[in-house]
């Protein structure tokens, strides 16, 4: 909570991932029970703990690349590599994009290409769905529109 706006409202600072308005009525606030979760819920560990250190720009190493998937951004293929950071556990594993990979890991991308080979066949993208259920549509409409034709010219 990070204020009281009124004496049914108070401001809460949400994440900013979350699209809830800041102010929020008490009624749809409940206190936090005491002790264990009433819903048995594990709690995750935060991990370890890392000083930061304003100055330095935090630079992870990378401890192997685990695969490899082509994603498509606006219509073009796009590299990206699956990661397994050195000190994290696999749960932290993510896709990185093959250009930034190349500025620091060149290497280590070279080593996976000669070892894994991409495909000739590169993956296209798909029509949205709409478009390919129009296409389906217009297909199938032309279709009787020449059936009925070839009818009434006889």
């Amino acid at each position: 909570m990070v204020a009281a706006t009124g004496p049914l409202a108070v401001e809460i600072d949400f994440p900013k991932t979350w699209r809830n308005h800041r102010t929020v009525s008490i009624t749809q606030l409940v206190p936090a029970p005491v002790g264990e979760d009433p819903f048995g819920r594990r709690h995750l560990n935060p991990g370890r703990v890392i000083e930061e250190d304003a100055d330095k720009d935090e630079q992870y190493e990378i401890d192997k690349i685990l695969g490899r998937r082509t994603n498509f951004k606006h219509g073009r293929p796009i590299l990206e590599y699956l990661i397994k950071w050195k000190g994290y556990r696999n749960q932290w594993n993510s896709y990185v994009l093959r250009p930034s990979l190349l500025q620091n890991a060149s290497d280590l991308v070279y080593d996976y290409d000669t070892k894994n080979p991409v495909d000739d066949k590169e993956p296209k993208p798909k029509k949205p769905r709409k478009v390919r259920k129009a296409l389906v549509a217009e297909e199938e409409w032309g279709r009787k529109l020449r059936k009925s034709l070839r009818l009434t010219s006889s």
